[in-house]
């Protein structure tokens, strides 16, 4: 991929996380008030939340990438984000130390009447590795996480424009 598309993809993942990406609930200084509903699905306030994780209009350019974020988490053994704030800030900041790594459940291992003490011993020696071992993910992991979510919002965007287009809604900065 070309420099210049990389750019354009990550400003406008920078407008989404400075506030100035226009939405129907973030437009300012309008004359006439704005409707605050999604104008492509019309089913819910239209938010960067709404947008990034739940507008249906969307889910065929959210979900491969979402999913490839997954892989990768699950790779490092990270947890991934269990709700759509912890989508939109994986997203828009990134990958960071504050997910959390997966640590093998003794307490559920216990619990299991078919398993071993061999069992339980092991999961205790992996927990105890796990904990000491880096909580951060290696940078070739946090790199594809970056471009996944440039491209995530760059494509958002363009359908997004393409499709208020042919709504006729004009689409104008809030900068």
């Amino acid at each position: 991929m070309d420099s210049t598309r990389q750019v354009a993809m990550a400003m406008v993942r920078a407008k989404m996380l400075a506030g100035v990406f226009t939405l129907q609930t973030s437009k300012r200084d309008q004359t006439e008030p704005t409707d605050p509903t999604c104008p492509l699905c019309r089913q819910s306030p239209e938010t960067l939340s709404h947008v990034l994780t739940a507008c249906p209009n969307y889910l065929h350019i959210r979900s491969p990438v979402f999913t490839e974020v997954k892989s990768i988490l699950r790779d490092e053994n990270f947890t991934t984000p269990q709700d759509p704030e912890q989508w939109v800030n994986l997203v828009l900041n990134g990958p960071s130390s504050h997910i959390p790594k997966q640590i093998p459940s003794v307490k559920i291992i216990k619990r299991n009447p078919s398993v071993s003490i061999k069992d339980v011993i092991k999961c205790k020696q992996q927990s105890r590795k796990c904990a000491k071992s880096s909580s951060k993910l290696s940078n070739s992991a946090i790199k594809r996480i970056h471009l996944l979510s440039n491209k995530l919002c760059s494509n958002i965007n363009m359908l997004r424009t393409k499709a208020l287009n042919a709504l006729n809604v004009v689409v104008v900065d809030n900068i």
